[in-house]
């Protein structure tokens, strides 16, 4: 039989980054601990066994994927502030030359790797600073394999999403009995994770202040739990080591690392360098008439009208909310209000580049929340600087190179010292439809 041609500019695994000063893993759960799937990758010698750090989702088989992945892509958060959180996405490409990677090809007789949906998944990078550090954690959704050069050369592409996913198609019939009125937003949070199995040493939950309206939870574990945040006015979301984190409503004005700069990229003192920026200062994210209404509620309404001077009535609008009182509404259409009625510079993400373990180190250790200070520089000797609030984290590691970038949205909740209204001229010399 002829050799198998080997592909043209086959790409190295994944390994060092930064000349040794970054160490990437990338890990596979492929079986429960003593159990009848137990795996062994006999090539490797790879039996060590690795639990899960928290000791709390169940004990299972960690094995080192590494030395076959490609290349890695993570993102978990949100875009903006006014979303909710979404399920975390990742997507890992590994080298199946050998078939290592199709538990029914059936041509590899010495592995007994037994990879299928639902397993787990974690990419992790190590500094002498740091030590090991997760990145991103989630479960396989799908196994997919990339044919090229005539089937001969031969990829997998695994991907999945956090464990939120989970949760999204976890989707029970009502409660017969409601839960009642009353109860606190982070209750909620607590009640629907006990019932879906969540370990209590496995979560971060803050403790709310919005009070909630009686339900039969009709929707999915995590809908439910995002209308809690919703009615809350902060957030839920699964953080890079699967810990299911409840955020109150004043937690970017409350928490450490959300009112304390954490790091400053660019700029004087930097301490990371950006690559690139995406910089918005536009309409779109001026709103100056919030109207939001819970359910069974009436309309609370905040409304600016000097902002409707200068750009007209620009309108948010929301109903349906899980608030039991009309007060807590308010209160959360105040609060937006205030960080939307004007316009202002903002800086929406930026690419870093962390050239060293220290400043790798530093851009490892970013959470959901934190409070950074940006700054764009120019060739021409101007530029400006923000504090913004990190919203979404995303990672592209390759055997040559990783990426991260930074999902940004601005911390300031006041008008800038800019803001008025337009001078006369604009009421006496622009009538709308004439009148």
């Amino acid at each position: 039989m002829p050799p198998v041609p080997r592909r043209l500019n086959r790409s190295r695994p994944i390994s060092m980054w930064a000349g040794g000063d970054v160490q990437f893993r990338v890990s596979l759960s492929l079986g429960l601990v003593d159990g009848p799937d137990s795996p062994a990758l006999w090539d490797d010698a790879q039996w060590d066994l690795n639990e899960w750090s928290s000791g709390g989702v169940g004990e299972a088989y960690w094995y080192d994927v590494t030395a076959y992945a490609l290349r890695v892509e993570t993102s978990f958060g949100k875009d903006r502030f006014e979303e909710a959180f979404r399920t975390g996405r990742f997507k890992l490409i590994l080298d199946n030359q050998t078939g290592i990677w199709n538990p029914i090809a059936g041509q590899s007789p010495n592995f007994k790797l037994s990879l299928r949906p639902g397993r787990w998944f974690k990419v992790e990078a190590y500094t002498d600073i740091t030590g090991w550090l997760p990145m991103f954690t989630g479960y396989v959704d799908a196994i997919n394999d990339a044919y090229t050069s005539g089937g001969f050369g031969i990829d997998t592409i695994v991907s999945g999403y956090g464990f939120s996913g989970v949760m999204q198609m976890d989707r029970l019939p009502p409660l017969e009995t409601p839960l009642p009125a009353g109860e606190l937003s982070s209750d909620r949070v607590i009640w629907l994770l006990d019932r879906w199995g969540w370990p209590d040493d496995f979560r971060n939950i803050q403790t709310g202040t919005a009070t909630l309206a009686a339900s039969d939870i009709p929707g999915s574990t995590l809908d439910e739990m995002q209308k809690a945040a919703e009615a809350e006015g902060g957030g839920i979301f699964f953080d890079q080591a699967a810990i299911p984190t409840f955020k109150a409503r004043e937690w970017l004005k409350l928490d450490p690392r959300s009112v304390n700069v954490q790091y400053r990229i660019g700029g004087p003192g930097s301490d990371i360098d950006p690559l690139d920026y995406i910089v918005d200062w536009s309409a779109q994210r001026i709103y100056n008439d919030v109207q939001l209404t819970r359910r069974d509620g009436i309309m609370q309404r905040a409304t600016d009208t000097t902002s409707w001077s200068r750009y007209f009535r620009r309108t948010f609008k929301r109903t349906g909310l899980e608030n039991d009182n009309d007060t807590d509404v308010l209160e959360l259409a105040d609060r937006f209000l205030a960080a939307f009625a004007y316009d202002r510079i903002r800086i929406e993400s930026v690419d870093v580049w962390p050239k060293d373990a220290q400043r790798a180190a530093i851009a490892l250790e970013t959470r959901l929340g934190d409070l950074i200070e940006a700054t764009v520089s120019t060739g021409a000797g101007w530029g400006y600087t923000a504090e913004a609030h990190v919203m979404r984290i995303d990672h592209v590691v390759t055997a040559s190179d990783w990426e991260m970038t930074l999902r940004l949205d601005d911390s300031q909740t006041i008008p800038p010292p800019d803001a008025g209204s337009f001078d006369q001229g604009f009421s006496s010399g622009f009538r709308i439809g004439g009148a």
